[in-house]
């Protein structure tokens, strides 16, 4: 995106072709791009071969190259200068510099001692370069690719060159109108391809770009990710190895967020949704079809030694459970009665019909006294911190029938 911020975008549509793997963006980046862009961006990607028979009587199966000759143009001579730079891996293992294994073992213990002294790592000289250095590398890359002019691709013009000797400097074809004929004659005039940074303004000329505020597309450098919608252990979980790098560091732990409230839950569930992270990944904002649904706050670890805190998750847990249980009561209001009805009948009609013998009598008994139990040690609820006391939803219930042999 740091084009479209310097130049802008042309009226007509801007074609992306990217591969299947390498080369390629993830969905919720594509997603990303049609949502902020509309068709001002069109993504493009490589056609594969699946399952082609053969006149041998055999499959392949694969990627097509042919059909992406400039991307393997293009990234060829960039692997190539990026392979001349501190560190680089090389082409295959087998071509893998023999002390990179020892360098980058230096450069672990080296970090290790330093700890979190990042004043100290500041200072070290690594024979690896730093992160900031290989972005350096691969924008001095870019920039000579884009000014070279020994190339031979297509659709590019000849640029006409001129200097008077070997000490002049090099000037343009339309610097000659000042000289007469008999000057020219003496200069040193050559044509050479144009740059690809030359074609590009060349073409750019007389064209009103687009150029959007930076606010407008600020969110595409977030990290990103689509998911299917669904509450699972009270939140959101985002998989470790679904994310891709952020910050140049690999996550390692599962992203858990809050969940959203009962409105959301029922309206975007089963619903795929694009989600973007925070910088530190402490929030994690859901949207659909361009549109905010809402911002979720990170659920971190808790540490084990910390009695405080798991008191405060375990009320959380609870309350949450509480929540849910009210939203049931009130989608089923009549059930609990209809349970403890049903259960009194039986017993009554048992009664009556003299068929109630002692063992059911004992059952009965323990039952009631284990309710009443049950409600005095729960009384207070309130200890658990973040929750309400417990509310007596009445006699019976499902929780009646608990023992199955206490059956009628």
């Amino acid at each position: 995106m740091g084009r479209a911020a310097t130049y802008g975008l042309p009226p007509y549509p801007v074609n992306f072709l990217i591969e299947n793997a390498a080369a390629t963006l993830s969905d919720a980046d594509e997603l990303a791009l049609k949502q902020t862009f509309g068709d001002r961006i069109r993504i493009h990607r490589c056609g594969t071969m699946r399952d082609t028979f053969l006149s041998n009587g055999f499959y392949e199966g694969g990627g097509k190259p042919w059909f992406k000759s400039w991307i393997e143009v293009f990234f060829r001579p960039f692997q190539e200068h990026l392979a001349l730079t501190d560190g680089a891996t090389g082409n295959r293992y087998d071509n893998t510099p023999a002390q990179l294994a020892k360098a980058e073992q230096y450069v672990r213990n080296l970090l290790k001692k330093c700890g979190e002294r990042d004043d100290i790592v500041d200072r070290l000289k690594l024979p690896l370069p730093r992160y900031e250095e290989v972005l350096d590398d691969i924008e001095r890359i870019l920039r000579v690719m884009r000014n070279r002019t020994d190339h031979n691709l297509q659709g590019f013009e000849l640029v006409t060159e001129w200097r008077k000797d070997k000490s002049d400097t090099i000037h343009k074809a339309a610097e000659l109108a000042g000289y007469s004929d008999v000057e020219i004659a003496s200069f040193e005039i050559w044509d050479r391809i144009e740059s690809p940074a030359e074609r590009a303004v060349r073409l750019a000329s007389g064209t009103k770009w687009w150029r959007p505020d930076p606010a407008y597309f600020c969110h595409l450098y977030a990290l990103k990710h689509v998911l299917k919608f669904k509450i699972s252990n009270g939140g959101i979980t985002f998989e470790a190895k679904s994310l891709k790098r952020h910050k140049a560091e690999k996550i390692m732990e599962n992203l858990v967020f809050a969940a959203p409230p009962h409105d959301v839950i029922e309206k975007y569930t089963g619903v795929e949704v694009l989600c973007y992270f925070s910088d530190d990944l402490s929030c994690a904002h859901l949207t659909k079809d361009g549109r905010h649904i809402c911002s979720l706050n990170r659920v971190k670890r808790i540490d084990v030694r910390d009695e405080k805190a798991l008191k405060k998750a375990a009320g959380e847990v609870h309350q949450r459970r509480l929540s849910d249980r009210n939203v049931l009561d009130e989608l089923m209001p009549q059930r609990n009665a209809k349970l403890a009805e049903m259960r009194e009948e039986n017993i009554g009609l048992l009664k009556d019909a003299g068929l109630l013998g002692a063992e059911m009598k004992k059952a009965e008994r323990r039952k009631e006294k284990a309710a009443g139990r049950a409600l005095r040690d729960f009384s207070d609820s309130s200890q658990l911190v973040g929750t309400a006391a417990l509310q007596d939803g009445g006699e019976g219930g499902l929780e009646d029938f608990s023992d199955p042999s206490e059956l009628i």
